[in-house]
C-alpha cells in the first residue's frame, strides 16, 4: 500500500475549479455555485482545499476548465447559476492561472457569450474552446483557439451538426 500511495502522489493533481455544490445548511437543501478550487488526493481519494491555486474571483458554473502541461489553467464562460446575481457577464470572459502566481488573470473576452463548452489545451500551448450554448440556449457550432501567449482568440472551422 505504501508503494501505491507513493506512486499515486507522483501523478498530476486532479482539481475541481468552481462548479456547483449542495448547500445542506438550509431546508430544503439547494444547489449553489462556488468559486472554490479543490484537489483530489489520489492516495486517499479525498477532496480538500487545493492550496495549489487560488479560488476563482467569482462563483462560476457551466464553464470549461483546461490545464496545460506547463500547469496553466484556463477557465472560459459560465455564470453564477442560481445566484441572486447571475453574473451573466461571466459568459463572455476567460481567465488563466499560471503556476507560481497567487491570482487568476483576465484573458481577452470571448467573441460570443457561452456556457457548457468543452476546452482542451493543445500540445503547442494553445487552448481550444469547442461548442457550448449561447445565453439564449442555442447550441453553438463555433470552435475557437486562444493563442499560446493568451493574446487573442481565432476561429477554427465550426462543428458539423
Amino acid at each position: 500500500r505504501g508503494w501505491a500511495r507513493a506512486e499515486l502522489s507522483l501523478l498530476p493533481r486532479v482539481v475541481a475549479v468552481g462548479g456547483m455544490r449542495v448547500d445542506r445548511s438550509v431546508t430544503p437543501p439547494k444547489w449553489v455555485t462556488t468559486a472554490s478550487v479543490e484537489s483530489l488526493d489520489l492516495s486517499t481519494m479525498r477532496w480538500s482545499a487545493a492550496g495549489c491555486m487560488p479560488s476563482l474571483p467569482d462563483p462560476r458554473a457551466c464553464h470549461s476548465v483546461s490545464c496545460g502541461a506547463d500547469g496553466r489553467a484556463v477557465v472560459c464562460g459560465g455564470y453564477n447559476h442560481g445566484g441572486a446575481d447571475m453574473m451573466d457577464h461571466l459568459m463572455g470572459t476567460a481567465l488563466q492561472w499560471l503556476p507560481g502566481t497567487d491570482a487568476w488573470s483576465a484573458l481577452p473576452d470571448l467573441p460570443a457569450k457561452r456556457l457548457g463548452a468543452a476546452s482542451v489545451e493543445l500540445p503547442d500551448g494553445r487552448t481550444m474552446l469547442i461548442g457550448g450554448f449561447s445565453n439564449g440556449g442555442q447550441a453553438l457550432a463555433s470552435v475557437l483557439v486562444l493563442a499560446a501567449d493568451g493574446s487573442g482568440w481565432s476561429d477554427l472551422p465550426p462543428l458539423l451538426f
